[in-house]
């Protein structure tokens, strides 16, 4: 049952003024839906779904209306993202691009994953692990393809561009541990911005790009946010069993996410007029079964 929460029920506010902050629940069904993006207008939500078997790519409004299945075929279909030229995801091996109701394959032929447009769409930043797990460039449909980096980390995931086009984020692995690094896309060694025993992995920028939000996984799966050089972590959605992806709208005031919270994966909608993220801290432990 979908539910929209009051800020008292629901939230843990810090230093947040207003009371206009509003959690939203927007699939609750017997099976798993995760991987949310937002259409360019902000007024939709792209995710996966295995409502019907495997997971397919669906639609929806923001307000968890309108479900639309977009793809039927038998990949495992997962992280849409919207491009000028189409829907980008990931399936099975490969990248493709979904556009007018066609499907077509865009990156095959080795081992490809998490596809994620630049901010102008041009641009894609992909997992190439058909040798070592390395992060690639290419013009989306275009001939060009450009390692984005060698050296350490050794392993390589998860590409979240800043607002700007001029960084991408990424989860990398040295001594056994993920953790989140950001480059410029000019050159120059990655920073290392997470320290420490527990996983850190699926960045995602905050809409002005002056913070960082991922995936901390250790005795608990949570999201902290950060700045976007690593300094002052804090929590920012806890009290789930699992979570996979999240992100913001284009017009910084909408938050969506995944989390598994005693069932199935579900999708989450976190609304904030103000758009001032900072101080924001969710607890679905706090919500009722």
């Amino acid at each position: 049952m979908k539910a929209a929460l009051a800020l008292a029920m629901a939230l843990v506010i810090m230093g947040c003024t207003g009371s206009d902050l509003e959690l939203v629940h927007l699939t609750s069904g017997p099976w798993k839906e995760a991987f949310p993006s937002f259409t360019p207008d902000g007024r939709g939500i792209l995710y996966a779904s295995e409502e019907v078997g495997n997971y397919d790519l669906w639609s929806m409004n923001t307000d968890g209306t309108g479900k639309r299945r977009l793809t039927v075929d038998e990949g495992y279909d997962i992280l849409p993202a919207s491009t000028p030229k189409g829907i980008v995801y990931e399936s099975g091996t490969g990248v493709w691009l979904l556009r007018d109701g066609g499907r077509r394959p865009i990156l095959t032929g080795g081992w490809y994953s998490d596809p994620r447009p630049s901010p102008d769409g041009r641009l894609i930043a992909y997992v190439n692990t058909t040798g070592e797990q390395e992060l690639w460039l290419w013009e989306l449909g275009g001939d060009n393809r450009k390692l984005l980096l060698t050296g350490p980390p050794k392993l390589k995931k998860d590409p979240a561009w800043s607002p700007d086009g001029r960084e991408i984020a990424f989860a990398g692995m040295e001594a056994g541990t993920w953790n989140i690094y950001v480059m410029r896309l000019g050159g120059g060694a990655p920073i290392q911005l997470t320290q420490g025993g527990e996983e850190a992995d699926r960045p995602v920028y905050t809409p002005e790009g002056k913070g960082i939000v991922y995936r901390r996984q250790g005795n608990r799966t949570e999201l902290w946010q950060m700045g976007a050089r690593g300094e002052d972590p804090r929590p920012f959605v806890l009290g789930t069993d699992s979570m996979m992806t999240s992100a913001f709208s284009p017009d910084g005031r909408n938050f969506a996410f995944d989390a598994r919270k005693g069932g199935n994966l579900d999708i989450w909608l976190l609304r904030n007029p103000s758009g001032d993220w900072r101080k924001v801290v969710v607890d679905l432990a706090l919500q009722p079964p």
